[in-house]
Formats: structure tokens, sequence, C-alpha cells
């Protein structure tokens, strides 16, 4: 899932919520209540389909903290070849 998608599942994940808090304001039938019971369904079917279920950090968010972590081995790499050098 790349970042607009990621962003479009979030936003439909937000639409379920209210859909579900606000139930009573839909009545049985209505244009509302069928757009909500879809909503849903896409919803449930995105999480099976999803590389990373229950997540709701981005995959950005991911790959950016793996290059943070490559970033700190090299910087300590320098820092021990700087202390043999000295």
């Amino acid at each position: 899932m790349n970042d607009r998608q990621f962003s479009v599942f979030s936003a439909l994940q937000r639409v379920q919520a209210f859909g579900q808090a606000h139930a009573t304001d839909f009545p049985a039938g209505s244009r509302g209540a069928s757009a909500l019971a879809s909503i849903s369904t896409a919803v449930a079917g995105l999480k099976d389909a999803s590389a990373q279920p229950g997540s709701s950090a981005s995959p950005a968010t991911e790959q950016k903290s793996d290059l943070i972590d490559s970033l700190r081995d090299d910087l300590k790499a320098i820092a021990r070849t700087a202390r043999a050098i000295e």
C-alpha cells in the first residue's frame, strides 16, 4: 500500500467509525445506511488484503525508521573509526 492508498484507507476507517457511532441517525434502507454498509464491507476487505493488518503506521514511516536505523549504525561506525585513529 502506498501513502495515498493508506490515506484513503484511513479515511474510510474514520467514516466507518462515524457510521457505527451514529447508526441511529441512518434509518434502515436509506441511502446513507447502504453507503455505510458498503464502506464497512470495503474496509473489511482491505484489512484482509493489507500487508500490515492492524497497523496504523504508514509504509513510508516504516521505511523512514529503517533509514534512520541505518544512518545511526553508520554514524556509530564512523565514531569507532575516529576513536581508533585518535
